[in-house]
C-alpha cells in the first residue's frame, strides 16, 4: 500500500487536479479560494498558465490598500516629526508596491500576447512616477490622481508647461 503525505499542500493539490476536469467545480473552487485563500488561486492560475487572470490578480494587489496596526500606532504616538516620516516612508513603499505589481502584470500581458493591456499597465507605471517625482517637487498630493486630475492640479498651482507637457506625452485632447 502506497503512503501519501498528509499536509496541506499535497491534498489541495490533489483537489485542484480533480476540480480542474469539472469547470462548474473548478469555477466554485476558484471563488471559495478566492474569499479564504487567495494564494491558492494564484497557484491555480499558474498551473493553467492563465496569464490574463495573473496579471488581472497583480493589478488588484496593486490596488489594495493596507495598513499596519503597528504604522497606525506610529502615527498616533510620537512627535509630529516621526508621524510625517513614518507616513512619508509608508507612502513610498506603498508606491513601490504599486510599480512592481504592474510591472508584474505588463509582463504577464506580454506572456498572454495582450499588447494593449500591457501598454496600459505600462502608462499607468509611468504616470505614478511622474506623480511621485511632481509631488516630491513641488509638495502637494499627485500619487493616485486620474491623469486629469493630475493636470488640473498642475494647472491650479500655475505650473502651465508641466500640465502641457504630461497633455502631450498622453495625447491628451485640449477639450480635458
Amino acid at each position: 500500500m502506497r503512503a501519501f503525505p498528509d499536509n496541506f499542500h499535497y491534498r489541495t493539490r490533489c483537489l485542484q487536479l480533480l476540480v480542474r476536469n469539472y469547470p462548474v467545480a473548478q469555477a466554485m473552487y476558484i471563488k471559495y479560494c478566492e474569499i479564504f485563500c487567495p494564494d491558492a488561486v494564484r497557484n491555480i492560475y499558474e498551473t493553467e498558465d492563465d496569464y490574463a487572470a495573473q496579471a488581472i490578480l497583480s493589478i488588484r494587489e496593486s490596488f489594495k490598500e493596507t495598513v499596519s496596526p503597528s504604522l497606525y500606532f506610529l502615527f498616533w504616538q510620537g512627535s509630529a516629526c516621526s508621524n510625517a516620516n513614518a507616513w512619508l516612508c509608508f507612502l513610498f513603499q506603498r508606491i513601490e508596491t504599486k510599480m512592481t505589481s504592474l510591472q508584474q502584470a505588463q509582463q504577464l500581458y506580454l506572456k498572454g500576447k495582450n499588447d494593449f493591456a500591457a501598454s496600459l499597465c505600462e502608462e499607468q507605471n509611468k504616470l505614478l512616477k511622474h506623480q511621485l517625482s511632481l509631488e516630491q517637487k513641488y509638495n502637494n498630493t499627485f500619487v493616485n490622481l486620474s491623469l486629469r486630475d493630475t493636470i488640473k492640479t498642475l494647472l491650479i498651482i500655475k505650473e502651465v508647461k508641466m500640465a502641457e507637457k504630461l497633455r502631450q506625452e498622453y495625447k491628451v485632447s485640449d477639450r480635458m
